[in-house]
Protein backbone atom coordinates (compact mmCIF):
# COMPACT_ATOMS: atom_id res chain seq x y z
CA UNK A 1 0.00 0.00 0.00
CA UNK A 2 1.34 3.29 -0.96
CA UNK A 3 0.71 6.94 0.86
CA UNK A 4 0.42 9.72 -0.78
CA UNK A 5 1.75 12.40 1.67
CA UNK A 6 3.16 15.18 -0.12
CA UNK A 7 2.25 18.57 1.09
CA UNK A 8 0.63 17.21 4.23
CA UNK A 9 1.87 18.04 7.30
CA UNK A 10 3.33 15.83 10.30
CA UNK A 11 3.60 18.03 13.89
CA UNK A 12 6.60 20.68 12.54
CA UNK A 13 6.97 18.98 9.61
CA UNK A 14 5.34 19.00 5.80
CA UNK A 15 6.11 16.11 3.48
CA UNK A 16 7.90 17.02 0.10
CA UNK A 17 8.72 14.05 -1.69
CA UNK A 18 9.28 10.11 -1.26
CA UNK A 19 12.35 8.17 -2.28
CA UNK A 20 13.39 4.72 -1.62
CA UNK A 21 16.16 3.60 0.77
CA UNK A 22 18.06 0.56 0.20
CA UNK A 23 20.28 -1.62 2.58
CA UNK A 24 21.40 -5.16 2.78
CA UNK A 25 20.91 -6.98 5.95
CA UNK A 26 22.81 -10.39 6.02
CA UNK A 27 21.82 -11.83 2.26
CA UNK A 28 18.95 -9.47 1.69
CA UNK A 29 18.19 -6.31 0.41
CA UNK A 30 15.79 -4.26 2.22
CA UNK A 31 13.72 -1.08 1.25
CA UNK A 32 11.61 1.20 2.99
CA UNK A 33 9.76 4.25 2.09
CA UNK A 34 10.87 7.67 3.31
CA UNK A 35 9.90 11.59 2.68
CA UNK A 36 12.37 14.39 2.55
CA UNK A 37 10.02 16.35 4.87
CA UNK A 38 10.92 20.29 5.37
CA UNK A 39 10.76 21.63 8.90
CA UNK A 40 9.26 24.61 10.40
CA UNK A 41 12.85 25.78 11.66
CA UNK A 42 14.12 25.25 8.19
CA UNK A 43 15.44 21.76 8.90
CA UNK A 44 15.42 18.47 6.78
CA UNK A 45 13.86 15.21 8.06
CA UNK A 46 13.75 12.12 6.43
CA UNK A 47 11.34 9.52 8.08
CA UNK A 48 9.87 6.61 7.38
CA UNK A 49 6.33 6.41 5.96
CA UNK A 50 5.01 4.63 8.87
CA UNK A 51 6.91 7.28 11.11
CA UNK A 52 4.74 10.05 9.61
CA UNK A 53 1.59 8.80 9.91
CA UNK A 54 1.53 7.10 13.53
CA UNK A 55 3.02 10.37 15.04
CA UNK A 56 6.80 8.91 16.18
CA UNK A 57 7.96 11.46 13.91
CA UNK A 58 7.06 15.28 14.27
CA UNK A 59 9.95 17.65 14.21
CA UNK A 60 13.98 17.29 12.50
CA UNK A 61 16.63 16.12 14.58
CA UNK A 62 17.64 20.24 15.78
CA UNK A 63 13.99 20.44 16.76
CA UNK A 64 14.60 17.12 18.83
CA UNK A 65 17.38 18.62 20.19
CA UNK A 66 16.71 22.11 21.21
CA UNK A 67 13.12 20.51 23.03
CA UNK A 68 15.36 17.63 24.86
CA UNK A 69 17.78 20.42 26.20
CA UNK A 70 14.49 22.95 27.10
CA UNK A 71 13.15 20.08 29.20
CA UNK A 72 16.35 19.22 30.83
CA UNK A 73 17.23 22.61 31.54
CA UNK A 74 13.38 22.75 33.50
CA UNK A 75 13.98 19.47 34.98
CA UNK A 76 17.27 20.24 36.71
CA UNK A 77 15.61 23.70 37.83
CA UNK A 78 12.88 21.35 39.43
CA UNK A 79 14.94 19.39 41.38
CA UNK A 80 17.56 22.36 42.59
CA UNK A 81 13.60 24.25 43.50
CA UNK A 82 12.92 20.54 45.33
CA UNK A 83 16.54 20.41 47.36
CA UNK A 84 15.94 23.93 48.19
CA UNK A 85 12.36 23.70 49.57
CA UNK A 86 13.34 20.48 51.64
CA UNK A 87 16.32 22.11 53.23
CA UNK A 88 14.32 24.89 54.36
CA UNK A 89 11.50 22.84 55.78
CA UNK A 90 13.84 20.80 57.98
CA UNK A 91 12.97 17.65 56.59
CA UNK A 92 13.55 14.43 57.58
CA UNK A 93 17.65 12.54 57.24
CA UNK A 94 16.18 9.74 55.01
CA UNK A 95 14.99 11.89 52.31
CA UNK A 96 18.46 13.94 52.69
CA UNK A 97 19.79 10.76 52.30
CA UNK A 98 17.64 9.78 48.73
CA UNK A 99 18.37 13.15 47.13
CA UNK A 100 21.54 12.98 48.23
CA UNK A 101 22.23 9.74 46.73
CA UNK A 102 22.63 7.70 49.70
CA UNK A 103 19.54 5.51 49.69
CA UNK A 104 18.49 5.12 46.33
CA UNK A 105 16.22 7.12 44.67
CA UNK A 106 16.79 9.64 42.16
CA UNK A 107 20.39 8.59 41.85
CA UNK A 108 20.09 4.99 41.59
CA UNK A 109 19.34 3.03 38.52
CA UNK A 110 19.44 3.31 34.77
CA UNK A 111 18.36 7.19 34.88
CA UNK A 112 21.54 8.24 37.62
CA UNK A 113 23.66 9.23 34.91
CA UNK A 114 21.07 11.36 33.33
CA UNK A 115 20.12 13.10 36.49
CA UNK A 116 23.69 13.91 37.38
CA UNK A 117 24.14 15.60 34.11
CA UNK A 118 20.93 17.67 34.60
CA UNK A 119 22.33 18.43 37.91
CA UNK A 120 26.13 19.47 36.27
CA UNK A 121 24.09 21.46 33.51
CA UNK A 122 22.00 23.30 36.23
CA UNK A 123 24.60 24.44 37.60
CA UNK A 124 26.32 25.73 34.82
CA UNK A 125 23.48 28.22 34.13
CA UNK A 126 23.11 29.11 37.86
CA UNK A 127 26.44 29.62 38.07
CA UNK A 128 28.33 30.70 34.88
CA UNK A 129 32.79 29.96 34.47
CA UNK A 130 34.06 33.64 34.56
CA UNK A 131 35.27 34.60 31.57
CA UNK A 132 38.57 35.99 30.76
CA UNK A 133 38.64 39.86 29.45
CA UNK A 134 41.47 40.80 27.49
CA UNK A 135 40.47 44.12 27.86
CA UNK A 136 40.44 44.39 31.66
CA UNK A 137 44.00 42.77 32.06
CA UNK A 138 45.50 44.29 35.17
CA UNK A 139 49.45 45.34 34.75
Amino acid sequence: MTHDLKGKRFGSLVAIESFRDEWVSGNNVKTVVKWRCQCDCGGIANPTTSKLIHGHTTGCHQCKVLRTTQSNIARGKAIKEYRERQSKEGDSPNKRKIINGMGGGLTRGPHSATLHALVHLNQLFTNPLPVNNPDSQED
